[in-house]
């Protein structure tokens, strides 16, 4: 974990956290713009006009947004069975969630195959359930209870804020089949799984599990796809 942190008592942290600018934190921030402009320079396989993902079941794919995306209700991300299959979400500004809402991976794992490339900052509302690398230019906020299943969160300019939320960069086979959300009883690893209990928000700079590893690790990913 990068960034600046008080933790009051009850909080959980399992990793390293680096309170100020180092090494680690430098490289952690180059590996994101790289990641994020590598993603966000893919050609556009369909380009949405309505903003509002509630109700959709997609397949891999590039979707690009013209301006924010939003979603008040649950989606599904339908991997057809493909291990490897790629959906990136090429956001112009906002992305927002309602309260309750809820992302499901279905016939595939999630492992590191989405990303959503939010060019401005993205709000998941409270105790939203959520799949996927969110990469912001700005910021991100995590209100009460909101969780993200197999991904990360990493803003560029701005701050990750966190409120009661738990996000785990463990992408185990069928974890998260349908949406499940039994965080901790169905293959979560404690060396992977990261969890932040906080009576008021708390705010990072930089958040990721594993940053450098994970971010040079969607690198690879990328670039085995490509040949």
């Amino acid at each position: 974990m990068v960034g600046d942190a008080n933790f009051p008592p009850g909080t959980g942290v399992n990793g390293t956290l680096h309170a100020t600018p180092d090494a680690v934190v430098g490289e952690a921030q180059n590996d994101e713009r790289y990641a994020y402009n590598t993603w966000a320079a893919l050609a556009a396989n369909f380009t949405p006009i309505n903003p509002e993902l509630a109700g959709l079941t997609l397949t891999p794919g590039v979707y690009k947004f013209s301006s924010g995306a939003q979603l008040n209700g649950a989606m599904t991300l339908d991997f057809l069975g493909n291990p490897d299959a790629l959906f990136v979400f090429q956001i112009a500004t906002t992305l927002i969630t309602g309260s309750g809402s809820s992302v499901a991976v279905a016939n595939g794992t999630a492992t590191d195959g989405i990303f959503w490339l939010v060019g401005s900052s993205a709000t998941l509302g409270t105790t939203t359930t959520f799949a996927g690398n969110i990469l912001a230019l700005t910021s991100i906020t995590l209100n009460t209870g909101a969780n993200i299943e197999c991904g990360r969160a990493f803003a560029q300019t701005g701050g990750v804020t966190m409120d009661t939320n738990h996000i785990s960069g463990n992408c185990g086979v069928n974890n998260f089949e349908s949406g499940r959300t039994d965080f901790g009883s169905s293959g979560f690893s404690p060396t992977s799984s990261l969890q932040i209990i906080t009576p008021e928000p708390g705010t990072f700079l930089l958040f990721g599990l594993s940053l450098s590893l994970g971010l040079a690790g969607l690198k690879l990913k990328h670039s085995a796809r490509k040949k």
